[in-house]
């Protein structure tokens, strides 16, 4: 026995997205569920509204430079004259700046090296959006409309 309900797809779709945009709205505005609770409810709420989906695109992957860190220090680090000491000489940079914060160590680098790096890193995320496979993606979902409660139904509480 199936426990799908006689609802489409898109009507799911609807109320879904009208029910998590006012619940996002609410959070918003600072409303929270305190617990620990167990509440059984039953109510009517009624969706009117309209649902659409854009065409289908596809997508270069996010760009992530801290992806590359690990490949590039352990090329780096085969290139010199003692692998080890070099990657043990990070991981006491690692260490360093997870304990300073790494703005308190940006803070310290010069703005021109900076500005080499970024200029870099622009690059590199170029090259990225370039050469990257695009993934397949579904076009956007709108909706708009309301969800309104209709009704309240009392629930008789066995055993209380």
């Amino acid at each position: 026995m199936s426990n799908r309900s006689n609802f489409s797809l898109y009507e799911l779709e609807l109320a879904a997205r009208l029910i998590g945009k006012e619940i996002d709205q609410r959070k918003k505005e600072g409303e929270t569920l305190k617990g620990p609770f167990s509440e059984t409810l039953r109510v009517t709420v009624q969706c009117d509204g309209s649902i659409s989906r854009g065409s289908d695109t596809e997508v270069t992957p996010t760009f992530k430079l801290a992806d590359l860190l690990e490949p590039v220090l352990l090329r780096y680090a085969g290139e010199t004259e003692d692998p080890k000491a070099f990657l043990s000489a990070m991981e006491g940079v690692i260490t360093a700046t997870i304990q300073i914060g790494k703005d308190a160590v940006m803070s310290t680098v010069a703005e021109d090296t900076k500005a080499v790096f970024n200029d870099i890193k622009e690059r590199a995320k170029q090259t990225h959006h370039k050469t990257a496979k695009k993934t397949p993606r579904a076009g956007n979902t709108v909706v708009a409309g309301t969800v309104d409660r209709i009704e309240d139904h009392e629930i008789d509480v066995v055993g209380s």
